[in-house]
């Protein structure tokens, strides 16, 4: 049986609101670091709030458990990329270090 808190994460995230979902799904996996279902679902849910830094801790963790999780590594690649935006858009486009970066960020694609 899973836990009320798992439920009613998952229950905020079917309804579109994951925000909402965070803290009882946080409650979940604190109850039961190993759920897989738990631990998706709230990386997941950081992923769709914009906060990349946990969501890549989460997926990672989700990795570690489970290599062949092909969910865990799409959403870590996914955070990951969501990081480097967030970090290419504060840097100032007329700094020269900050054209090397951006010109070796479009040729590694």
């Amino acid at each position: 049986m899973a836990p009320a808190s798992l439920l009613l994460g998952l229950t905020w995230a079917r309804l579109g609101q994951p925000t909402l979902a965070i803290a009882p799904l946080e409650k979940a996996v604190r109850a039961e670091p190993s759920n897989r279902v738990a631990l998706l679902e709230l990386a997941d849910a950081y992923l769709s709030t914009g906060a990349h830094k946990p969501a890549v801790e989460r997926f990672q963790q989700l990795a570690a458990l489970d290599p062949r999780n092909a969910a865990a590594w799409r959403g870590l690649g996914l955070s990951y990329t969501g990081l480097s935006r967030s970090v290419f858009s504060k840097l100032n486009p007329d700094s020269p270090p900050a054209l090397v970066l951006l010109a070796r960020s479009r040729l590694a694609l």
